[in-house]
C-alpha cells in the first residue's frame, strides 16, 4: 500500500490557500527539494521486476502526471508488460500469482502518480513510500469521519526554506509566534517568513 506525501510547485497559490491553507488562514511551507531526497531513487523497473516486485521502504518523488486517469493508466501498463515481457525472456511459464502481483504493483505504482487534469492547477509533487512493516501504520478520522491510515515520517528541520503566512491573517502575530517557535529549534529567522502576495477578496 503507498503512503502519500503531497506538496506543490506553486507556494503561495490563490486556488491552493482556498483548498488547502484554511481560506487564506494557515501557512505555506517551502522545502529545499533537494535535501528532502533523503533515501535511494527508485530501482529501474525491469530490476524491480526480476527481483520478483519486492516493494522496498523508501521515499520517492514524482511530479503527477494530469490527464484523463485511465487512459493514463492503460499506457502505464502497456509500457510496463513491454518491461514484463523483456524481463522474463527465456524464463519458464511464469505462475499466474506472479502475474496477479505484478499487475496489482503497476495499479498501486503507478496510479498514486496520476490525477485528474481539472487540478492540473495544483502542479503537485508526490512524496510515495511503500511501507510493509504493519507496526508501523497508525490511523486517524478525518473531517468527514473517515479513517485515514497513515505513517510518520520525519522531516529534517534543515529541509526548511522558508515559510508563507496566509493572506488572511495578521502578519506581524504569526511572525512573531513562528519566529519564536522557529529560534526555540535552533533555526536562523532572518528573511525566513514570508508574506502572502496574493489579494485575497473581503478581507
Amino acid at each position: 500500500m503507498p503512503y502519500i506525501l503531497s506538496f506543490s510547485h506553486e507556494g503561495d497559490s490563490l486556488p491552493l490557500w482556498n483548498m488547502y491553507g484554511g481560506n487564506g488562514t494557515g501557512v505555506s511551507i517551502c522545502f529545499w527539494n533537494y535535501k528532502l531526497k533523503i533515501s535511494d531513487k527508485v530501482k529501474d523497473v525491469t530490476q524491480i521486476i526480476r527481483e520478483k516486485l519486492v516493494l522496498f521502504d523508501n521515499l520517492n518523488t514524482h511530479d503527477i502526471e494530469y490527464g484523463e486517469y485511465s487512459a493514463s493508466l492503460i499506457a502505464h501498463i502497456h509500457h510496463m508488460l513491454d518491461k514484463y515481457i523483456e524481463a522474463t525472456q527465456g524464463q519458464q511459464t511464469v505462475p499466474f500469482h506472479e502475474k496477479i502481483r505484478w499487475l496489482a504493483t503497476i495499479l498501486v505504482v503507478f496510479g498514486a502518480r496520476i490525477k485528474d487534469r481539472a487540478y492540473e492547477f495544483e502542479k503537485e509533487a508526490r512524496f510515495i513510500e511503500f511501507e510493509k512493516d504493519l507496526s508501523k501504520v497508525k490511523f486517524r478520522t478525518n473531517n468527514r469521519g473517515h479513517i485515514i491510515a497513515y505513517i510518520e515520517k520525519e522531516v529534517p528541520l534543515a529541509n526548511l526554506r522558508y515559510i508563507t503566512i496566509g493572506p488572511c491573517v495578521d502578519f506581524l502575530s504569526v511572525k512573531s509566534i513562528l519566529e519564536t517557535e522557529l529560534r526555540q529549534k535552533g533555526i536562523t529567522v532572518e528573511n525566513i517568513i514570508r508574506k502572502s502576495q496574493v489579494p485575497y477578496r473581503n478581507y
